[in-house]
């Protein structure tokens, strides 16, 4: 027999209140999940520069929370300089220098996101930087053309030593958009901001 409409609308507002605290419970409950899987996101996401891609294939591969957890230690306590101190000075630095980066470099994107943040968190801080922030007047190489040209806003790191890389290195940054988010170049001539302007700066 079909439940009378009255008897029905009755029941419903009887049952109400309960089936509206489980729902709430239901969705606080998805909320944690989500906001739990989402701090393990923000952890690899923070540590994509110095996680290795193995440690990266066998971190998807976890299934439970207890086993994230476990992997986080001890990704830190294989970089911990000094086992026998209480602090992980590794761990303490690299969140130093996204703080640092996050302050300095940041300009439509966190800083830490940048080319100049990411150099900064992965190498640490250079040994002397060569800043041209309003650009300049700068010499093409003579299998450019030669002359003189203006060139963007750049920056040009110096480093004496970095791991895996004998000898002195030097990475150049340039600000093409004038906003602030300068990007690594590998060809200088990318600084010159009259590079496709005709006969600008030709001898």
């Amino acid at each position: 027999r079909a439940v009378p409409a009255a008897l029905a609308l009755g029941l419903l507002l009887s049952f109400a209140p309960g089936v509206l605290r489980a729902a709430s419970k239901g969705d606080k409950a998805l909320q944690e999940d989500k906001a739990l899987a989402d701090r393990y996101k923000k952890w690899a996401d923070e540590v994509k520069y110095i996680l290795t891609e193995e440690e990266k294939d066998t971190f998807k591969k976890l299934t439970t929370d207890e086993e994230r957890d476990k992997f986080i230690d001890n990704f830190w306590n294989r970089r911990d300089p000094d086992s026998r101190t209480t602090e992980n000075e590794y761990k303490e630095e690299y969140y130093r220098r996204i703080q640092y980066a996050n302050d300095h470099f940041a300009s439509a994107i966190p800083g830490w996101k940048t080319d100049r943040g990411r150099v900064y968190i992965v190498f640490g801080p250079p040994d002397d930087i060569e800043n041209h922030p309003s650009g300049g007047t700068i010499r093409r190489e003579a299998y450019q053309g030669g002359g003189l040209t203006q060139s963007y806003p750049y920056q040009v790191w110096h480093y004496r030593r970095v791991p895996w890389m004998d000898g002195p290195v030097e990475i150049e940054f340039v600000d093409k958009s004038y906003s602030g988010n300068y990007t690594m170049v590998m060809d200088p001539s990318e600084k010159d901001a009259l590079q496709y302007t005709p006969a600008v700066g030709m001898l």
